[in-house]
């Protein structure tokens, strides 16, 4: 079993109210909980907030900033600003939405699933355009004679992954490789 901290908050309670001294609560943790037990400074604050009267083991609210800026308002938020602007930046983001800039790194790669491809978000999932051309492009590539014949070495320069890098490919004009799937997943 864990020890929470409001376990042993109420741990360090209990030796408060039985009359037992910090350093008496302190011996008794560490022999129940060896390195799993609250510090000595932990300790001592304890029985200090329950000498004032304390007797809430919760956390009380803190004020500021939150600890993270993932949150579903600002995933939709992002989500809207992309949809709205497909050439929208970093920075732009930052600036409406008052977050920062890892934040945004998280919720447009890891929650929306985009990535910027020709200064435009777009997702990063193919649709099934892509997926054909891909298909039809390696078939291409596998009848070509030298392929068969094994006396190419062309086959190990083709690179696969994320980016979109194909071996012999030259497009007509820029557009002509540009897909766009219509919906962010």
């Amino acid at each position: 079993m864990e020890l929470t901290r409001k376990n042993s908050r109420a741990m360090i309670y209990y030796d408060f109210r039985s009359g037992l001294t910090q350093k008496q609560c302190i011996d008794r943790m560490i022999s129940a909980f060896g390195d799993e037990a609250p510090s000595k400074t932990t300790i001592y604050r304890w029985f200090a907030e329950f000498q004032r009267g304390r007797v809430k083991l919760s956390d009380d609210p803190r004020q500021g900033r939150p600890k993270t800026a993932v949150t579903q308002e600002n995933v939709d938020a992002v989500r809207k600003l992309i949809e709205e602007n497909r050439h929208v930046t970093y920075r732009e983001i930052q600036a409406t939405l008052d977050i920062g800039m890892s934040q945004i790194q998280i919720i447009l790669h890891e929650q929306l699933g985009v990535k910027k491809l020709f200064s435009r978000w777009i997702p990063h999932s193919l649709c099934e355009e892509q997926k054909a051309a891909r298909v039809t492009w390696c078939v291409r590539t596998l009848e070509r004679q030298d392929f068969h014949a094994g006396s190419s070495n062309a086959v190990y320069n083709i690179v696969s992954g994320d980016e979109s890098w194909i071996y012999a490919f030259e497009p007509k004009q820029k557009t002509s490789h540009e897909f766009e799937c219509s919906k962010m997943s």
